[in-house]
């Protein structure tokens, strides 16, 4: 029954991987919450969109508290190379106060956006959560096809 219940696992997990919604990123922790940047779909079609996600998750026994030295939480962007195609917080004006959130004990936060792609070509896409400590942005790869 336990190699059944392998298999079946490994089925399901193939499936995932061939149906054509691959994901891309990094992942780190810093403190005591995992960071997670995704792309998905990797593999994308111009004019179709390709959605960016940080999620934060507190894997500690505390509230974790994060403070933003402005209203801006946090920014996606897409390089081709050295340029730059797209960032999410161009034309947006944010507030210039400190801000702050707070992140139970197990709970995630779920930060997305979309990109549409224009052109063809292998990107980078960026993500960062604008909280101090947190400035290192994570990547990952997509191909638009």
């Amino acid at each position: 029954m336990r190699r059944m219940s392998f298999v079946v696992l490994a089925l399901i997990a193939l499936a995932g991987a061939c149906s054509g919604n691959e994901v891309s990123g990094d992942r780190r922790t810093v403190g005591g919450v995992g960071v997670a940047f995704s792309v998905a779909p990797s593999r994308a079609e111009i004019g179709r969109p390709v959605r960016f996600t940080l999620r934060l998750t507190n894997v500690t026994g505390k509230t974790e508290r994060l403070t933003f030295p402005t209203g801006q939480r946090y920014d996606f962007w897409v390089m081709d190379g050295d340029e730059e195609v797209w960032r999410w917080s161009d034309d947006r004006v944010f507030t210039q106060a400190v801000t702050n959130a707070s992140i139970d004990t197990q709970a995630t936060l779920v930060l997305t956006e979309n990109w549409t792609p224009d052109r063809s070509g292998d990107f980078r896409a960026f993500g960062e959560l604008a909280a101090d400590g947190y400035e290192r942005p994570l990547s990952g790869e997509i191909h638009v096809g």
